[in-house]
């Protein structure tokens, strides 16, 4: 998907459209995601973001070809191993 498709999937998926604890514009979930994946103080980027069962981590994420990708996991397992990768317990495993 584009990144305008992915920031608009991410935006109308969350209820609230609550990121990271805090309720977010489609505008402001933009230049947060830019600014973090330009200067690539993330990649991929791990977020919190509301859904109807609660809050999730979720992952998006830029490919080579300039394709972008949001993960959002189906159960908490999977969940766990993006809590993992996030805290750096992935690696010292």
């Amino acid at each position: 998907m584009t990144y305008h498709e992915a920031i608009s999937y991410i935006f109308n998926t969350s209820l609230g459209h609550f990121i990271n604890g805090e309720k977010f514009t489609r505008q402001r979930l933009d230049s947060q995601i830019r600014h973090l994946i330009r200067d690539e103080v993330r990649k991929p980027y791990i977020f919190e973001m509301c859904l109807p069962d609660g809050r999730w981590l979720c992952e998006i994420e830029q490919y080579a070809a300039g394709e972008w990708d949001v993960y959002i996991p189906e159960t908490r397992e999977q969940e766990q191993r993006l809590w993992d990768r996030l805290t750096g317990k992935a690696e010292r495993q």
